[in-house]
């Protein structure tokens, strides 16, 4: 069994449990993500990685708030997660 696999079914199983830490989560994350990113200064291009940062998150939220099915909405969290640990590694090099 892989680790989204894994990860996934732990989370399908304690849905109501890993709302609000996948909230928390991704609001730390983020929070470091756009850190990292204002270190390099205001130019177009940071400033399209903070858009798309704040586009993962509150796209994330979104999905909760509109109670969508569970599978979906851990896709979508994955994929914000994705993405703003992607942001990360890219503003570390």
């Amino acid at each position: 069994m892989s680790l989204y696999q894994k990860f996934r079914h732990y989370y399908l199983s304690n849905y109501y449990m890993m709302i609000p830490l996948s909230i928390i989560l991704l609001t730390c994350i983020g929070s470091v993500a756009v850190y990292l990113i204002t270190l390099k200064g205001m130019y177009s291009s940071t400033f399209l990685m903070m858009c798309l940062s704040v586009i993962a998150a509150g796209s994330y939220l979104s999905v909760l708030l509109a109670q969508m099915r569970k599978n979906f909405v851990f896709l979508i969290f994955f994929i914000a997660l994705c993405v703003q640990l992607l942001l990360i590694v890219i503003n570390l090099l």
